[in-house]
């Protein structure tokens, strides 16, 4: 989790009067496979793509992001 995520949930649990770690399970619950995505979630797609398996692939968007975002925009 990154720093500007642990400023996010801690400006949000000050602003609502919750606890941090409850601020941290409604996020995660807002996220379809129902939690927070990780850099260790990201290593492996980026490892792929880096790779020469990766090698006919060109100009794609991809997130990473447990389905959070609807669509990905082009």
């Amino acid at each position: 989790v990154t720093d500007r995520h642990a400023s996010r949930v801690a400006a949000y649990a000050r602003n609502h009067g919750l606890e941090e770690k409850d601020v941290e399970a409604l996020f995660a619950k807002q996220i379809p496979i129902g939690r927070m995505i990780m850099p260790s979630d990201v290593t492996p797609f980026v490892l792929l793509f880096a790779s020469p398996l990766a090698g006919a692939t060109t100009g794609q968007a991809f997130a990473v992001d447990g389905g959070a975002l609807r669509a990905v925009n082009y």
